[in-house]
């Protein structure tokens, strides 16, 4: 049953969002004077984001679909968890939030603030709540989309997990958004993927793809790292571009085929095919939860027009009181410029 309300926090909550009436809506597209602004475009279905991007529709980092395709797409195209949990000694799969197979009493929530949008799932036949959370990065020389997942373990039992986390399809700068839906498989031919050596990859094309007599280089792209925590400690993940190795030939994406059969770090460590086809941006590990206790994993999406700055400050940018930091910064970014407005409705 859908609900309605404010919390105590005054975010605006919709109980089993994915059944509600559809909607859409936007981040806000502010990163303060010194930051780089990033689109963020969502709807109340699947895990929400259903396109962002830098500047317009051309610089799609997720590709672009106006609400009506959005609301069916989503679930499919947009970001996706997907979970191994060992419980009594046996493996069973998980995705929350799917619409493809969906848990039978599965209990969801979004949650809207002005700065934030975060949804929650929470499974009470393994126990296991995931909480998502995402923000734009304000105050920084690059535009990022901040996506911010905690998994929880409710039951009273310890549990074995493999997390696979991440989108099935990245644009790589460089891609026109009308000429993508018309030659897509025809522009795979330009795209590649680099700076894998240092766990993060770096999406754009290879040259213009523009029908002209002069090519010219691209040198910005879209970017990707991600990082675990657990018990304390920062690791950054190693990434995965070629979403054949999640999905083999489930083109139809529909069930991470391989990793319903291989261990993630199987997976993670084979080699990817980087060019001539759309990447994905997926990050894996594994984890024990004892009761009670979560694990935590961040990833970081966006755009740069050099990713040598990315590189360099990967040890400060990959942290938890980094992102903490931002969130909060983000907030209060949004808090000064709504300061002189206020409206309160009484029912």
């Amino acid at each position: 049953m859908q609900q309605y309300y404010f919390d105590d926090q005054g975010r605006f909550v919709i109980e089993n969002y994915a059944q509600a009436k559809p909607f859409s809506s936007f981040l806000p597209g502010i990163a303060g004077v010194q930051g780089i602004p990033l689109w963020a475009y969502y709807v109340n279905r699947g895990q929400g984001i259903a396109s962002f991007g830098v500047e317009d529709k051309n610089g799609a980092i997720m590709e672009f679909f106006s609400a009506n395709r959005s609301y069916s797409l989503v679930p499919i195209h947009g970001f996706r968890t997907f979970l191994k949990v060992k419980m009594q000694g046996e493996w069973s799969y998980v995705e929350p939030f799917s619409a493809v197979h969906p848990v039978e009493r599965e209990q969801q929530k979004m949650l809207i603030s002005r700065h934030m949008l975060e949804i929650n799932s929470s499974n009470p036949d393994t126990g296991l709540e995931v909480r998502v959370q995402y923000f734009t990065l304000p105050h920084e020389s690059y535009a990022a989309l901040v996506r911010k997942v905690e998994i929880v373990n409710h039951s009273a039992q310890e549990l074995e997990l493999e997390v696979l986390d991440g989108m099935p399809a990245v644009l790589p700068f460089g891609i026109d958004n009308a000429a993508y839906k018309e030659l897509g498989h025809t522009l795979k031919s330009w795209m590649d993927v680099y700076n894998l050596n240092n766990s993060i990859p770096y999406y754009k094309v290879r040259g213009s793809t523009a029908d002209t007599s002069e090519i010219h280089q691209i040198e910005a792209g879209h970017f990707m790292y991600s990082f675990v925590e657990e018990e304390g400690k920062t690791s950054l993940l190693s990434p995965i571009v070629d979403p054949s190795v999640i999905f083999d030939e489930n083109t139809a994406l529909t069930f991470p085929d391989r990793f319903i059969q291989t261990r993630v770090e199987d997976l993670v460590s084979q080699q990817p095919v980087t060019t001539n086809k759309v990447p994905c941006g997926f990050s894996g590990y594994t984890a024990r939860l004892a009761a009670g206790t979560a694990v935590n994993h961040c990833t970081i999406i966006g755009h740069v027009n050099d990713i040598h700055s990315i590189n360099e400050r990967i040890t400060e940018i990959a942290t938890m009181p980094y992102i903490e930091r931002k969130a909060e910064e983000a907030k209060a970014l949004i808090e000064e410029l709504n300061g002189n407005a206020d409206i309160h409705s009484v029912i």
